[in-house]
């Protein structure tokens, strides 16, 4: 099997945005762990829409759910992206070992793979993150959106799982 290993660039990837992080004041621990905490629930609604080949997680966060996807998926390419340095430093050391997934410093609302080349994209949780680190503009999420459009396949399936909490 071809590994895709680090660095975090990618041949095919192109220029890579400069590195950012969010939340300059955010327990990452305690975010990541809720993040990861609905886990199990987010992989029995996604699974079954994906289709294998490549497969991008957008806005990867802790990156459980890349190393689920690749484990699942041992035949397709797991790429993740995401923007927080703290995330692709500590996801990286984690999942460094796991030869079909690759983690790209990026931010989901730009293009980031050549148009038509993506088999699934996925955007777990991750678009209401787009909305409020904008300042509520939903056009940054329309552009998130628009890139995953240009990248996905004919026939490819872009995946948004946003949980609707009960309100109790």
């Amino acid at each position: 099997m071809k590994t895709l290993g680090h660095p975090l660039t990618l041949p095919f990837l192109g220029k890579i945005t400069k590195k950012t992080e969010l939340a300059e004041n955010r327990e990452f621990s305690v975010y990541g762990a809720q993040m990861d905490a609905a886990l199990h629930n987010k992989l029995s609604d996604i699974a079954p829409w994906v289709k294998e080949g490549v497969i991008v997680d957008a806005g990867f966060g802790t990156g459980e759910l890349s190393q689920h996807l690749a484990l699942r998926y041992p035949s397709s390419r797991i790429i993740g992206i995401d923007c927080s340095q703290h995330f692709l430093t500590d996801a990286h050391r984690r999942l460094k070992d796991i030869t079909n997934i690759r983690l790209v410093s990026g931010n989901i609302m730009d293009k980031h793979l050549a148009e038509n080349s993506v088999d699934t994209i996925i955007f777990s949780t991750v678009l209401h993150e787009v909305y409020s680190y904008t300042n509520y503009d939903i056009t940054a999420v329309e552009k998130a959106l628009a890139s995953a459009f240009d990248e996905i396949r004919p026939g490819g399936r872009i995946i948004i799982n946003m949980p609707v909490s009960s309100g109790s």
